[in-house]
C-alpha cells in the first residue's frame, strides 16, 4: 500500500519528488495512522469539532511538501 501511495503523492504533487525516500515515507505512515485514529473519533458534533480542530490541520502539515517545516536545521 505504501508503494502504490508513494507513487500517487509524486505523480500529483510535484515537490513530493524533492523529498527523500525515507521522508515521504514516515509522512505517509503518519497520514495512515491519522486516517485511522480518525475512525476512533465520536460520530458526534464533538468528533467533528476535533476533526477539524486538530486532525485536518495535521493531515495538511504532513502533505505540505513544499514547506521547510519538515526540513532538518543546520
Amino acid at each position: 500500500m505504501l508503494d502504490r501511495q508513494r507513487q500517487i503523492v509524486r505523480a500529483l504533487e510535484p515537490a513530493a519528488s524533492k523529498l527523500p525516500e525515507a521522508e515521504l515515507n514516515r509522512r505517509l505512515e503518519m497520514f495512515n495512522a491519522l486516517q485511522k485514529a480518525v475512525h476512533l473519533l465520536p460520530r458526534t458534533a464533538e468528533g467533528c469539532s476535533t476533526y477539524e480542530r486538530v486532525v485536518e490541520p495535521m493531515i495538511r502539515s504532513l502533505l505540505q511538501f513544499d514547506s521547510d517545516f519538515f526540513q532538518p536545521k543546520s
